[in-house]
């Protein structure tokens, strides 16, 4: 592997890092994806994420309570769980498909990850075949 290919490689893991920080340290790759998904395509239906992911309907399930916000009962009390980033919502056209949306919160979070991928994406353009990046240079103070 060229030493260009290192570096973006390393520059996408830690990207992938980041994303994981502005999310939650628990957050699964299908979560990741699910979630990128959503982002994308405000309004899916769990069909049709399911089929561009290539999930079981129990998989997609688990990951998009996760994404959400829920409730456990506890006693007499109820404790709220989950990401709050997806709202999940019945389909305009049918009532028995639920529609998935970004909440606030996630459209937030999507905003960062725009900003940390404008970051990498100017650190890999400016790489030149033997992986130096004159404007990495300049920010380490070489």
């Amino acid at each position: 592997m060229r030493h260009k290919e290192k570096q973006i490689n390393a520059w996408l893991l830690k990207f992938l890092a980041k994303s994981k920080q502005l999310i939650s340290e628990d957050l699964t790759i299908e979560q990741f994806e699910i979630f990128l998904t959503i982002a994308v395509e405000p309004g899916l239906i769990a069909k049709e994420i399911r089929e561009r992911l290539n999930l079981s309907g129990g998989m997609l399930t688990r990951n998009t309570k996760a994404l959400s916000t829920y409730y456990v009962k506890k006693g007499d009390k109820e404790e709220k769980k989950g990401l709050g980033l997806v709202d999940i919502r019945p389909g305009k056209y049918d009532m028995r498909a639920n529609e998935f949306h970004l909440t606030d919160k996630g459209q937030e979070v999507v905003k960062k990850i725009h900003e940390e991928i404008a970051e990498v994406a100017q650190m890999i353009t400016g790489l030149n075949e033997e992986g130096d990046s004159p404007q990495l240079e300049l920010v380490k103070g070489g």
